[in-house]
């Protein structure tokens, strides 16, 4: 597991795991764009629709704790990390 604040451009293709609470949902075409929060940095990425096959959805709200596993993407010079199924995606 990895501090948001350690991801950097060095790990693009890497699988990796993060923690953090959400801050913000907001649904897009094709899935859910949450925000999360570790300490002081904040990350947003989407969730897809194909990631969240057998996943309920209800449980990705505001205030939820969440330890996402995906893949270092970059997205309009932003670093994200995309799940690749429910299995890769923990609300507590």
């Amino acid at each position: 597991m990895i501090k948001l604040v350690e991801l950097n451009k060095d790990m693009l293709g890497e699988i990796v795991t993060v923690q953090g609470e959400i801050t913000k949902v907001k649904s897009i075409k094709g899935g859910i764009l949450i925000t999360i929060r570790d300490g002081d940095e904040y990350m947003t990425t989407p969730l897809w629709n194909s990631a969240l096959k057998n996943f309920d959805e209800s449980k990705i709200v505001k205030g939820a704790k969440i330890t996402l596993t995906g893949k270092v993407k970059k997205y309009k010079d932003r670093l994200e990390v995309v799940s690749r199924n429910a299995d890769d995606i923990v609300i507590d």
